[in-house]
C-alpha cells in the first residue's frame, strides 16, 4: 500500500503548487487593487480627519477664551 501511495502523493502535490500559483498570481493582482482602492480611501480618510482634528482645535481654543471671560 506504500509503495502505490507515493507516486499519487507526488501527483497530488504537484496539482496542489499548481493550483496556489495560479490563486497566488490571482490573490497578487486583487490585493494591488484593493491597496490602490483602499489607500486613496485611507488618504481621503485622512485628510477629513485633518479637518475634523483643526476644527476640533478651533472649538478647544473657543471654549478656552469662554472659560477665561
Amino acid at each position: 500500500p506504500h509503495a502505490a501511495r507515493g507516486p499519487r502523493r507526488v501527483e497530488s502535490s504537484t496539482q496542489r503548487v499548481e493550483s496556489s500559483r495560479v490563486e497566488s498570481s490571482a490573490r497578487r493582482v486583487e490585493s494591488s487593487t484593493q491597496r490602490r482602492v483602499e489607500s486613496s480611501a485611507r488618504r481621503v480618510e485622512s485628510s477629513t480627519q485633518r479637518v475634523e482634528s483643526s476644527t476640533q482645535r478651533v472649538e478647544s481654543s473657543t471654549q478656552r477664551v469662554e472659560l477665561s471671560a
